[in-house]
């Protein structure tokens, strides 16, 4: 791992030389490469603040904040609700727009699934978002559809939340 560190800073000082009037002069490397120098993982002092910055922003993968995340799945979990509300309304794809559009808005919760999974990691994403959908849809069942509701169900409930909070508190830490 070290060697091949060591071969990838090479390149890098090797493609950051400019040639001015014919001198090869040195130029300052990406903070990635200073990182890299330095067999701790600590940045210079002068780079300390720019990375302290970041962090402060949590800036992750694509440049999306983890709270952005956060509103992108529950973006995914609202139209994941109104996918199945439409699936109960289509009876089966008999009715044609409500069939289209549960195909059209589970589409749409797929994709900000997936967005979301830029800045959350995959187990807690996918444990949040399946357990606010079948919390949320085992309430609408009760108040919308006037399935039974029993104790078996609110402990269901229960525990469905105690785990996810469980899960996003793990995330936070």
């Amino acid at each position: 791992m070290a060697r091949c560190a060591r071969g990838l800073l090479l390149l890098g000082s090797v493609s950051c030389m400019s040639a001015e009037n014919g001198v090869r002069v040195p130029r300052p490397l990406p903070l990635a490469a200073h990182i890299m120098r330095d067999p701790t993982g600590v940045p210079p002092p002068s780079l300390r603040s720019t990375r302290a910055s970041l962090q402060s922003w949590q800036l992750l993968r694509g440049g999306m904040t983890t709270r952005t995340g956060w509103l992108i799945l529950f973006r995914a979990t609202a139209f994941e609700l109104l996918s199945t509300a439409m699936m109960h309304k289509a009876q089966g794809f008999s009715r044609p727009l409500p069939s289209f559009l549960a195909v059209l808005f589970y589409g749409a919760s797929f994709y900000s699934f997936n967005l979301s999974l830029r800045a959350l990691e995959l187990s807690v994403a996918y444990a949040v978002w399946s357990a606010v959908v079948m919390a949320t849809l085992s309430l609408v069942g009760i108040v919308l559809f006037n399935e039974k509701a029993t104790l078996t169900k609110a402990f269901g409930i229960g525990a469905i939340m105690f785990g996810t909070i469980c899960l996003s508190r793990d995330m936070s830490e």
